[in-house]
């Protein structure tokens, strides 16, 4: 009896170094952007572990990084339904079942946040978005200016308004809380690009090009602040001066 004893606890110790041990080489291939390495050493500990939330979240993250997106999206999810107390877990499934068009579910995540933390602003923003995917307008706005109202000094508050509005025809006010999302993080190139969109779409070319040029001024090596400037001349039959940003 003490034989066996001693041998299932040198196994379970054995399992445990082992699993850690994937875990550490998967981190440093994650931060090395190795990111088919990371992948293949989260799925091995996951194979010893499958109920482990913060190793899927990894695991999801590589495979973003990897740009396997549907395996990501899952990660995160599962993740999320194995973590159900983790606000940053329920938020990031919430922005993927947003980006996949499960409206209903990513509000529900949104949801859960803020019976716990009614003044987390991120979740007032996955609220509001997933609000007015699902064109309830008015609630969405509401949602999103709580958040602003919780937190002003980021961008994400007022580019989330200024789409919704742009998207309820408000181009004028849409415009104006783009700017906003400017002025709160003038090193944020999403927002940038968010205002060239909005100008691009009411055919304000010449409006459009200075913001995306600072954008890409932020994010010389962004792929697709390069895109969107190289669209901008192709959009105007300037070739030429398309071939540097692609």
């Amino acid at each position: 009896a003490v034989v066996l004893t001693l041998a299932a606890v040198t196994a379970c110790r054995g399992v445990a170094i082992s699993r850690d041990q994937y875990i550490k080489n998967g981190d440093q291939y994650l931060a090395n952007k190795q990111y088919r390495e990371a992948i293949i050493e989260y799925k091995n500990a996951t194979q010893q572990n499958g109920r482990d939330g913060a190793v899927r979240q990894k695991l999801g993250e590589a495979y973003l990084g990897a740009r396997e997106y549907v395996n990501a999206f899952r990660q995160y999810v599962l993740a999320a339904d194995m973590m159900p107390d983790d606000n940053a877990a329920q938020l990031r499934a919430g922005h993927v079942l947003l980006l996949v068009n499960n409206f209903e579910d990513a509000k529900g995540r949104a949801e859960k946040v803020l019976a716990r933390d009614p003044q987390n602003a991120d979740a007032h923003i996955l609220m509001g978005n997933a609000m007015a995917r699902m064109r309830d307008i008015d609630n969405a706005l509401e949602e999103i200016r709580q958040a602003i109202a919780v937190d002003p000094s980021r961008s994400a508050g007022y580019s989330s308004l200024g789409a919704i509005q742009a998207a309820s025809g408000d181009r004028e006010h849409a415009e104006a809380s783009f700017k906003q999302a400017i002025s709160a993080e003038p090193n944020a190139p999403a927002a940038r690009l968010a205002l060239a969109n909005l100008y691009w779409s009411m055919g304000r070319w010449s409006d459009a090009e200075p913001a995306i040029k600072d954008a890409v001024k932020i994010a010389p090596n962004d792929p697709l602040t390069n895109q969107a400037l190289a669209m901008l001349y192709l959009g105007n039959k300037r070739v030429a001066e398309a071939e540097e940003p692609l």
